[in-house]
């Protein structure tokens, strides 16, 4: 008879702590589940003010309405390309018997003179040999690595020049040579 109680008591037990796990579960659920209608309500406000921004936007469009008008391209005119001569490195790989060899091109302003980068050649020389000489070819080998490579140059050639708006807008690889 004493076993029986003592059974009862171990199943009241465990009964409880079961209960207990269920309830914290099910009020996890409901607080994951509250906060995700929150956020998808919180989204579905975002994109409807974005459409109401767009319909009462007309800048963009001949016609000045979306219904009845086609979208205006942006046209960027192109500028002045400047060839800077060809350079070769050694890259700073660590068996140190890697070069690059490359053929560049830099883009101006149309509206500029194309020897406003006359007086700063030697220095932007300078600057492209000791910033293509301290990279390593597994930087430069992906297209990523070439990209960082532009915009660190564009950077870098605009400040130099320091004029109050960047002179170089882009710059164009002609010959990109890891060997």
């Amino acid at each position: 008879m004493a076993d029986k109680e003592e059974k009862k008591e171990e199943k009241k037990s465990g009964g409880g702590l079961l209960t207990i796990i269920l309830l914290v579960l099910v009020v996890v659920s409901l607080g994951v589940g509250g906060f995700a209608v929150f956020k998808m309500m919180e989204m579905n406000d975002a994109l409807v003010t974005l459409q109401e921004q767009k319909a009462n936007d007309t800048s963009g469009v001949e016609g000045g309405s979306f219904a009845g008008g086609m979208p205006k391209p942006i046209v960027e005119t192109p500028g002045q390309q400047i060839d800077i001569e060809p350079l070769t490195v050694n890259l700073s790989d660590s068996d140190g018997t890697r070069y690059l060899r490359i053929k560049m091109k830099f883009e101006i302003p149309s509206d500029l003179s194309s020897d406003v980068l006359s007086p700063y050649m030697g220095v932007i020389k300078d600057l492209l040999i000791n910033v293509l000489s301290s990279k390593t070819s597994d930087q430069l080998r992906s297209p990523q690595g070439k990209y960082q490579l532009k915009e660190e140059l564009k950077y870098r050639v605009n400040d130099i020049v320091a004029q109050d708006s960047p002179v170089v807008r882009k710059i164009y690889f002609g010959e990109f040579i890891i060997q």
